[in-house]
């Protein structure tokens, strides 16, 4: 069915199925992931280039945090769902059920082992890929609007989007729009930065803290979000982003003092 903005006059009608290969349906927002994944390693590996690091090691920091970091997705969305927490439910990566706060958690802790493994300092690979994340959660965020999920409750802003829904169509907040939005001033705002930041973990600190205090409020809006105890998993996970946020820029601005001092 057509999903649009009425007041903006705007229809649309996608398939959410691309094509079949051998009579398994190709997803637009599996090739939409993939295509942000692509994008982000590429500009990673430009930037690795630059900054002089060992290339072989960074794409094996990548390639071992986007594995881990999707089975961390996908196990954060069973632990808070209805679904039974099996193997064979995590592995069913069709039926559909990512949560990005459990790849980013997973993703986090598997670079900070690497790092120390490859003996680089983590808040440095952080900023160097943190604003490639952020463009990755913007591009993303299409694969929501084709599968006409992650909206919001209902309403009648001016902005409203209209979807079909238990035989009829409904006005609800594009949630979707409003995180893309957000990931692509962030993503903006960290690119330019990244160039006059003062010491590592900056943009890391940046980004924990808004992108934690936006998410919070878009959560606010969401009507498919996540619950435990009637509380949305993913507004807690965001107060305890913006903590580690804010942990993080206070740890980065005493270290940078103290060498300040040490000078």
């Amino acid at each position: 069915m057509p999903i649009g903005f009425p007041n903006f006059n705007l229809w649309i009608t996608i398939d959410r199925i691309a094509f079949p290969i051998c009579n398994i349906d190709i997803y637009w927002y599996g090739i939409i992931i993939a295509l942000a994944y692509l994008l982000a390693v590429i500009l990673i590996i430009i930037d690795t280039k630059k900054l002089k690091l060992n290339v072989d090691n960074v794409i094996i920091l990548i390639v071992s945090t986007t594995v881990l970091g999707v089975f961390g997705a996908r196990l954060f969305y069973i632990a808070f769902s209805p679904l039974e927490l099996t193997f064979a439910n995590i592995l069913d990566f069709r039926s559909g059920g990512l949560a990005i706060y459990g790849g980013l958690i997973v993703g986090a802790l598997t670079v900070y082992l690497l790092c120390k493994k490859f003996k680089y300092s983590f808040l440095k690979i952080a900023d160097l890929v943190i604003p490639y994340i952020c463009l990755g959660q913007c591009i993303g965020r299409i694969g929501n609007f084709i599968n006409q999920e992650a909206y919001g409750i209902q309403t009648d802003v001016f902005w409203k989007m209209s979807i079909f829904s238990n035989g009829g169509y409904i006005n609800v907040h594009p949630t979707f729009l409003y995180e893309m939005l957000i990931t692509l001033s962030l993503f903006i705002y960290l690119f330019i930065k990244r160039k006059t930041k003062k010491i590592d973990g900056q943009l890391l600190s940046i980004y924990l803290i808004v992108y934690g205090v936006g998410r919070f409020i878009v959560e606010s809006f969401r009507a498919d979000s996540l619950l435990i105890c009637d509380f949305k998993i993913s507004q807690i996970v965001s107060v305890l982003i913006v903590l580690l946020g804010i942990v993080i820029a206070c740890f980065i601005v005493k270290q940078g003092n103290k060498n300040i001092i040490d000078k």
